[in-house]
């Protein structure tokens, strides 16, 4: 389906700064959130009568793409964490980095 090709083929706009071969992949759940925004918005099209689906069917629908994990994520025990923070002198960064590590907060998102 030409759709699948699509999200098969769409890629970073940066570079990051993982293993070579998934520097320009996007994430299968990156993939699969878009195949989600494009299936409500021929739901809404077809609720607003701006697409009429053949047989009642969504075509996004019938789109296959999985949101399973590519690697595992890196956990940190409580003492890893806590020796990271001992390790940090300016006060700001410190609170900076407890904030992080007690509210899950993604590297990307610090």
């Amino acid at each position: 389906m030409a759709v699948e090709k699509w999200l098969r083929s769409l890629r970073k706009l940066e570079p990051s700064t993982t293993a070579p071969e998934k520097q320009d992949k996007l994430a299968p759940a990156t993939k699969a959130k878009l195949r989600n925004q494009m299936s409500c918005v021929f739901r809404r099209a077809a609720r607003n009568g701006l697409y009429h689906p053949r047989e009642g069917v969504n075509p996004i629908s019938l789109v296959g793409q999985g949101s399973k994990r590519v690697s595992e994520p890196d956990i940190l025990t409580l003492a890893e964490i806590r020796s990271i923070i001992d390790a940090i002198e300016p006060p700001a960064i410190k609170l900076m980095v407890i904030v992080a590590a007690t509210t899950a907060l993604r590297r990307s998102e610090a």
